[in-house]
């Protein structure tokens, strides 16, 4: 085996690695990696992103690289190949999560059923911030910068502790 560049475009596509197509974007920037390495990471990348029943072994990533696999592993622990790789995948979750967005938007607009999803409409207005859940927490203790002595706070802590155990305030349980 040869460490021969290959052209990034002919990468296998994730699914295509175990039987069908997918495209991933390749970053652009400056990375110290030749087009060997580029390939390579990008294959790995894809790879990972497979589910795992559909997943080649580092030996099959190697092959279709058509490098020894000792050289795989190699570049596996160079920092700039797993930039790139990383890059590779934040890509694809870009992309992702663009298309759920455009599909969440659908759902609420009840494109495919003629009705509009509630819980879509929701969830769009939580994630553009317009809707949270309200949580109201109410305290009617002594005002703040009010002083409490050390007397005070234990005689509301044996109250709170009373009314949860049934005891009369009188007696303790010293079990």
């Amino acid at each position: 085996m040869t460490d021969k560049p290959k052209d990034l475009e002919k990468a296998p596509k994730p699914a295509e690695l175990a039987n069908g197509e997918l495209t991933v974007t390749t970053p652009k920037g400056d990375y110290q990696l030749n087009s060997t390495e580029r390939y390579a990471a990008a294959l790995m990348a894809q790879n990972d992103m497979n589910l795992k029943g559909n997943r080649l072994s580092i030996g099959e990533l190697a092959d279709a690289v058509d490098i020894n696999v000792r050289t795989l592993y190699n570049w596996r622990s160079n920092p700039e190949f797993q930039r790139y790789r990383n890059d590779i995948v934040t890509l694809a979750l870009d992309d992702a999560q663009a298309k759920a967005a455009a599909r969440l938007i659908e759902m609420a607009e009840g494109k495919h059923t003629g009705t509009p999803s509630m819980k879509a409409i929701e969830l769009v207005f939580k994630l553009n911030g317009k809707l949270s859940d309200k949580h109201e927490h109410y305290y009617n203790g002594p005002q703040q910068n009010e002083k409490v002595d050390v007397q005070d706070l234990d005689d509301i802590i044996e109250q709170y502790a009373d009314e949860g155990d049934g005891n009369d305030g009188n007696t303790r349980d010293e079990s």
